[in-house]
This record gives structure tokens, C-alpha cells and sequence, in this order.
């Protein structure tokens, strides 16, 4: 079935402007990009005076959460739940609904495909979600693009090797890789952005991963999730390197965690830096950061956005998410600071074509 004919300009409009009408009508013009449209660019404000809107659906607030049952995810998802409902109204009940899946694909895709928000809903994922969506599989039906953030929060990552910078760049890197696309998947094109040939050495997870740094089995390893901070002082002690961090959650600056550590940013080429395929990997490090994202959809009134957000700056500060948080060495993300994170995460079309061409030059790479 071939695609239908684009309809007339209008006889009337001048003619540039018929030009860009009879371009725009086009199924390929239509087609450019992964989001036919952006809600999320834009929260429209209440009129003045008019009142406010009624509390979430109120006080059956669901949190949709992606990932396996009994998983890290569900785990904090039920520290979230209760911080977020006590700065709700009072008698606001949060229920967790766990949707499985590896990586929250599934979960996502119930969210997008949810009739008009009410503010009820919200989609809490890991940074897996994000992943598959940034390297255009055909699962993930939903774009990052339009999520309106409320609460996340994100570990340090840093990128471990054998040996210097200096004596990897232009030769193979063997990567500890647990799965594409992955958390993995920013080490790969980071490397490759610092002059590196990266080679994916495929199902390592866990503490195997490490393991495999120590015994030579792999050249680099991407360290993010708890407890990084002791990790890396462990694999330094036993004379492996730290390469390069990965930023402050979503900043282009070093980590605050470890000060010391050049940010990858600081090692490349400035052209490199200014370009689409590195701020495909500014998103990709970010979500190999993202623990969990709590979002509410496109299109959600302004101020049930501005209640859940105002939420969840009350729930950072709850004694249990707090502890649990810094046990883990990871950092809230709430107000301006996820704002910021979801702009990194959300990659402009140029960066998402360019990480997925450059996938495409590594078919041999096992995607999914």
C-alpha cells in the first residue's frame, strides 16, 4: 500500500509559504524523528484565578512499576510510595502496581497508552527503560520525550580499567557487558569517544564483572549503582585505574563524589563534545546512572503536576528514603534537579539518529 498524495496548497497562501504546507503534508516530513510531537516542552499554567485542580483521582494514586518482581525496582518503589503520599492531602494513598518485564519496557508502554492523565497515574522505571528507548528498539513504543518528571534518583558511574588512558586509546577494549542495550552501552560509546576500539564481552553481571576486571578476562568496566564511591577505592587498591566519571547525574562537570576524576567530557576533543553523538552519550551515562524515574504524563494539568512535584521535594526529606538513599551513595532527584535530568535523558532527534547509526555500524554487537 503506497502512501497517499499530499493535499493541495491552498490556493491563497504565497508562495514560499505553499512550499513549507505541501513539505509538511508529506508522509516522509510527517515521518522525521522519533516524536511526531513534544507535550512535554510545554505545562500550561492555570489561568489566574481559576481553581486549582482537584487532588490525584485523589486519594487512589498507582504507581505503574517496570521492572522484575522482587527487583531493585519494586524495592524502591515501596520506600518512594509512602515518602511521596505523606505530602500529598491528607488520607492520599499511593498503591504500587508492578507490571514486570526485564527493563520496564512493558511498563512504559501501558503508561503512554493510558487514556487522558488525571494525575492517578504515575510511571516509576529504572534507567533500563530509557536505554531501549535511546537505541530504538522496536519494543519500547513510547518516547522518554514527553514524560514530565517528578522524582528520580541517580548513582555515580565511573569507568574502571587495566590500564591508563594513555595506552587504550586507538586499541580493542574488551568491556564487561551484561546485556545490550544496557547501562553497558555508555561505556561502549564512551570509549569510542575517547579514541578506544571497544569490544562488548557479553553476560557479565554482578560482582563477575569486577571478578573479570581483576583476572584480566576485561580491559574496562563501567561501575555504577550502590556503593561505587568503595568499589572504586577496592579495584584502585589492587592497582586497576579509574578512567573517567560520568558526570553529576545529568551535569557536564565531575562528580562531587570524586572530585579527583576527570569527567569523560574533560578527555575528549571539543569538536567531539559539541556534536550529536556525544550528547547521545550524555544521555545514555545518565541513564546508566538512573536508578529510578518517577513521571507523569504529556499532558497532565499544570497543577496536578505542580502538587506531585511539590511531593516529592517533601519526600526527600522522609527519614526512611533519605537513609536508604545515602546508604546506597545516591542522590535524590527532585525539583529543578530532575527537570534538568529529563532534558539530558530526552536526547534532541540528532543525538538519538546518531547513537542509533552508530549501533547500526556494530550489528555484530547482540542488541536485545
Amino acid at each position: 500500500m503506497t502512501d497517499p498524495l499530499p493535499p493541495a496548497a491552498p490556493s491563497g497562501l504565497p508562495g514560499r509559504r505553499r512550499v513549507l504546507y505541501l513539505f509538511a503534508s508529506l508522509p516522509l516530513a510527517r515521518g522525521l524523528g522519533p516524536r511526531p510531537y513534544a507535550p512535554a516542552a510545554v505545562e500550561l499554567k492555570p489561568l489566574p484565578g481559576a481553581a486549582r485542580p482537584r487532588p490525584p483521582a485523589a486519594r487512589n494514586a498507582t504507581l505503574l512499576v517496570g521492572g522484575p518482581p522482587g527487583g531493585e525496582t519494586g524495592r524502591w518503589a515501596g520506600l518512594v510510595a509512602p515518602a511521596l503520599a505523606q505530602g500529598l492531602p491528607p488520607g492520599s494513598h499511593i498503591a504500587l502496581r508492578p507490571l514486570g518485564g526485564l527493563d520496564g519496557v512493558t511498563a512504559a508502554n501501558r503508561f503512554s497508552a493510558a487514556p487522558a492523565p488525571d494525575g492517578s497515574r504515575l510511571l516509576f522505571t529504572p534507567g533500563a527503560t530509557v536505554q531501549a528507548w535511546l537505541a530504538g528498539e522496536s519494543r519500547a513504543r513510547f518516547d522518554v520525550g514527553t514524560w514530565l518528571p517528578v522524582l528520580a534518583a541517580a548513582a555515580p558511574a565511573v569507568l574502571m580499567g587495566r590500564f591508563p588512558l594513555s595506552r587504550l586509546r586507538g586499541q580493542p577494549v574488551r568491556v564487561a557487558v551484561e546485556r545490550l542495550p544496557g547501562p553497558d552501552l555508555a561505556a561502549l560509546l564512551g570509549l569510542h569517544l575517547l579514541g578506544a576500539h571497544p569490544v562488548p564481552v557479553l553476560g557479565l553481571s554482578g560482582p563477575a564483572r569486577e571478578i573479570a576486571l581483576g583476572a584480566g578476562h576485561v580491559d574496562a568496566v563501567l561501575l555504577t549503582g550502590p556503593g561505587v564511591a568503595r568499589r572504586v577505592a577496592r579495584l584502585a587498591g589492587s592497582g586497576l585505574v579509574a578512567l573517567a566519571g560520568f558526570g553529576a547525574a545529568g551535569d557536564a562537570r565531575r562528580d562531587p563524589a570524586f572530585p579527583e576524576l576527570p569527567y569523560l567530557g574533560e578527555l575528549c576533543p571539543p569538536a567531539l563534545v559539541r556534536g550529536a553523538l556525544f550528547a547521545a552519550w550524555r544521555a545514555s551515562a545518565l541513564s546508566a546512572q538512573l536508578v529510578f524515574a518517577t513521571t507523569l504524563p504529556a499532558l497532565t494539568q499544570a497543577g496536578l503536576v505542580a502538587l506531585w512535584r511539590d511531593a516529592a521535594t517533601a519526600a526527600v526529606a522522609d527519614p526512611v528514603l533519605s537513609a536508604a538513599l545515602s546508604g546506597d551513595g545516591v542522590r535524590a532527584l527532585a525539583g529543578p534537579a530532575a527537570m534538568g535530568a529529563q532534558r539530558t535523558l530526552a536526547a534532541p532527534v540528532p543525538a538519538l539518529l546518531a547513537l542509533r547509526q552508530w549501533l547500526s555500524a556494530h550489528r555484530g554487537w547482540r542488541v536485545g
